[in-house]
């Protein structure tokens, strides 16, 4: 259920520049909050303080906060050992601090970060180094062995393991180096990265049997919780698949729904709890602008016939959907995988 693997077309191919293609972030080039007296062209700009912040979300994180003067944009440069071995992109001064998050380190490693602070003119400032130490990887991250075959491409896959309940959400870069992790209480099954930039996670929730729900999170770069979704009107979510718009103001999800039915039709009981999906656009108010309910527009007999002959605790999975997709005419696309159809 992990999906994910982002292939990144940058010259400059570090890990923090990827990270950022990934995270959606954008380094524009206009001009801060100056003094008004000073020309923004020919000031040369100031690093005024910076400041430094383990990630509570993220061992192998940091956030860096700077005050500048006569600054456009900032970035952070990184090193280790005495060299420089990365930065961050470039975060637009828009007020009088900016903060710019800081990726992809490597776990108990020391590093020296320092902000570059750069004019509208391209005039370079540097604050003062400060020194870092990363974390250690959570024990709940299951270990794993890459083997390549040939060249491998820059980039990065999501994995959530879904057999491996309580394992958190990871990213790993293509030599197989954990560099972004975010963990829950439960664990998280399905990990995407979503058109508005952030991160989703399906959080499992106890259930019997056929049913499979969570709650789902909405992370930003830093792992800090945007919001949660779950499907309004129905006691379970289903954790197979969650699409957010572009904007992040909807999101498609499933629901669990579990009615009684006479299945003495498909060779069952004439009594049975019978479990299907629903298919709903939620908004971020919990609002439904959406809803196509799989009870109303299909037949027992569609199932395919395993269905009816192996019932779960919970009772007989008659839909079992697995994937949402949006096509470019604003239509959805649904796989049932018990329906063996889209």
């Amino acid at each position: 259920m992990g999906k994910g693997v982002a292939r990144l077309p940058w010259r400059r191919c570090n890990t923090i520049a990827l990270l950022a293609a990934a995270f959606g972030w954008i380094a524009w080039l206009g001009c801060g909050d100056d003094d008004a007296l000073i020309d923004p062209v020919t000031a040369r700009p100031e690093v005024v303080s910076s400041s430094l912040a383990a990630n509570p979300n993220n061992a192998i994180s940091a956030i860096v906060t700077t005050s500048t003067i006569s600054a456009a944009r900032v970035r952070v440069v990184i090193e280790a050992d005495g060299a420089q071995v990365d930065q961050t992109p470039n975060f637009a001064v828009t007020s009088k601090t900016t903060q710019v998050p800081v990726l992809g380190l490597q776990p108990e490693t020391d590093y020296t970060l320092w902000v570059a602070a750069f004019s509208v003119s391209g005039r370079i400032a540097a604050g003062d180094r400060m020194p870092f130490r990363t974390g250690a990887l959570p024990t709940s991250i299951t270990s794993f062995e890459v083997v390549t075959s040939g060249g491998s491409e820059p980039g990065f896959t999501l994995l959530a393991p879904i057999f491996d309940i309580g394992h958190p959400a990871v990213i790993v870069d293509s030599k197989g180096r954990v560099v972004w992790y975010r963990e829950t209480p439960t664990g998280v099954v399905d990990f995407q990265l979503q058109p508005n930039g952030h991160y989703t996670g399906a959080v499992p929730v106890p259930a019997s049997e056929p049913f499979f729900p969570a709650v789902y999170e909405e992370w930003d770069e830093l792992g800090n919780l945007i919001r949660t979704w779950t499907t309004p009107g129905f006691e379970l979510t289903d954790s197979h698949d969650i699409r957010l718009t572009a904007d992040g103001t909807e999101a498609l999800l499933l629901a669990y729904e579990a009615r009684t039915s006479d299945l003495t039709s498909v060779g069952g009981p004439s009594s049975a709890t019978v479990i299907g999906n629903v298919l709903q656009r939620v908004t971020t108010g919990g609002g439904v602008s959406f809803e196509w309910d799989a009870f109303d527009h299909y037949e027992l007999e569609d199932a395919d016939d395993f269905v009816w002959t192996s019932p779960a605790a919970g009772g007989f999975d008659f839909t079992h959907a697995n994937a949402i997709e949006v096509e470019a005419d604003g239509d959805y696309l649904l796989s049932t995988r018990h329906l063996s159809e889209i």
